[in-house]
């Protein structure tokens, strides 16, 4: 059995709590994205976070706040000390190119490119990679 997914169930309804710090980062030269890093870490576990088809970085704003899904979710990773990066695929958000030339093969070239970033390139050093994905269904 896999206790990672349990281990993160626990982190996040833990009172663990850590200020964190935004980065906005640009990959590729197209792929926008924001690290959000537990402040005074810089290495540590890491996420990668992805939205879902036509989404955002940040996706589906929570009523009553000025927050969305995903950007919530990095916030509370941050918060228990798990550092995380949010992207938009090429054709969404900030990131650059267009929708219409968004395909599967795309999105899966992006994610790639961005696990390579945490692992290479970013000033946060991975420990351990994780994935989480969100797309929301109207």
């Amino acid at each position: 059995m896999d206790l990672k997914p349990l281990i993160c169930a626990g982190l996040i309804s833990s009172s663990y709590t850590a200020e964190a710090v935004e980065q906005r980062v640009v990959i590729d030269n197209d792929i926008v994205g924001i690290l959000e890093m537990p402040q005074g870490q810089t290495k540590g576990p890491v996420v990668l976070i992805l939205h879902g088809f036509m989404g955002d970085k940040n996706d589906v704003a929570i009523a009553n706040t000025n927050e969305g899904v995903l950007e919530r979710a990095a916030s509370t990773l941050a918060q228990h000390g798990i550092a995380s990066l949010r992207i938009d695929f090429r054709g969404a958000g900030e990131s650059g190119g267009e929708f219409k030339h968004t395909t599967f093969t795309g999105l899966i070239k992006d994610a790639n490119a961005s696990l390579d970033w945490l692992r290479h390139n970013s000033i946060y050093k991975a420990d351990d990679l994780g994935v989480l994905g969100w797309s929301k269904v109207d």
